[in-house]
Formats: structure tokens, C-alpha cells, sequence
């Protein structure tokens, strides 16, 4: 991902779902999520709020802070979810912001494993 300037916007949601019984249960709800930088109040948890919100026609842009998670401007940017426990993963779903940006996302890359070497880089996509 080098010389991507954000890492993405989602509207509150990284879903996970894990290979047990419910194959629909947001796993990502009960983890820790943290990101390289934070823009305005845009932080990590916003991905994972569970809440959906997709501002399509939000009348002010600096609105999509409140439902986004958005890095800082920098040069490859991160973020990361802890599951705080094992699970084998069924499926991972990003969904991004629906006003604009859409290109915002391209490039992403999803990663699953232990290890936090290299900002988790040296897992496995």
C-alpha cells in the first residue's frame, strides 16, 4: 500500500464473521480496534460501532467524522482490529463511506494472523 494518503473511510462498520455456529455474529464487535493516526475524532472504534450509517448526500463533509473511522493524511497508513481470542475467519466485510471517495479503498489489503511485526504486515493476506 506505499503511497496511499488514507487507509480508508468506513461508515462504522468492519465486519467479521468466524466459522462457528452463528456464521452471522459480528465478531468484530467484541474486539479492540486501533488505527496509525486519527483525523478530527474519527477514531478506530468507528469501524466497529456496529452502526451502518452511510451519509449519502450529508450536507457538510466534515459530518462524516461522526460515523467514520479516517486516518491522517500520511504515507502508509494502518489500521488494525484485536479479536482478543482465537477465531477461524468465515468472512471479513469493509463497507466504505457512500457519499464520495469511493477510490479511497482501493489498494486495501486485509491481513489475518498473530503477529504484529512489520504493523501486522508480515501476516498472511
Amino acid at each position: 500500500m506505499e503511497g496511499l494518503s488514507y487507509l480508508f473511510l468506513l461508515l462504522g462498520v468492519f465486519s467479521i464473521q468466524g466459522s462457528s455456529e452463528n456464521l452471522e455474529e459480528n465478531l468484530a464487535l467484541k474486539g479492540t480496534a486501533v488505527q496509525s493516526s486519527t483525523y478530527y475524532t474519527s477514531g478506530a472504534t468507528k469501524a466497529i460501532d456496529g452502526i451502518r450509517y452511510s451519509p449519502s448526500g450529508t450536507p457538510h463533509p466534515d459530518e462524516t467524522h461522526t460515523y467514520c473511522s479516517i486516518t491522517s493524511n500520511q504515507l502508509n497508513p494502518w489500521w488494525r482490529l484485536d479479536l482478543l481470542d482465537y477465531y477461524y475467519i468465515y468472512k471479513v466485510t469493509i463497507t466504505n463511506r457512500g457519499d464520495c471517495c469511493l477510490d479511497q479503498t482501493t489498494g486495501v489489503e486485509i491481513r489475518i494472523g498473530n503477529s504484529l511485526e512489520n504493523n501486522g504486515n508480515n501476516n498472511p493476506r
